[in-house]
């Protein structure tokens, strides 16, 4: 027996939803965006510190500046 179902989305139904589509990704873009000058930031501030003050705040090399900063991308 084969049954016939109608089903018609509505022109708002796909307007609303593409617009939350693109509104998704243009906030998305912008929180990576602020994530990555967030990040860069650190990576200036640190590599303005000489070594000591570097070694006794933060308990790091110069050469672990990034994996410091990426620690939570970095790290499980």
């Amino acid at each position: 027996m084969a049954y016939i179902t109608e089903h018609t989305n509505s022109f708002g139904a796909v307007i609303s939803a593409a617009w939350g589509t693109f509104t998704h990704a243009i906030s998305t873009f912008f929180a990576d965006v602020y994530r990555a000058s967030a990040r860069s930031e650190a990576i200036q501030e640190l590599q303005a510190m000489d070594d000591t003050t570097l070694k006794a705040k933060h308990g790091i090399t110069r050469s672990q500046i990034v994996g410091y900063v990426f620690r939570d991308k970095l790290l499980p």
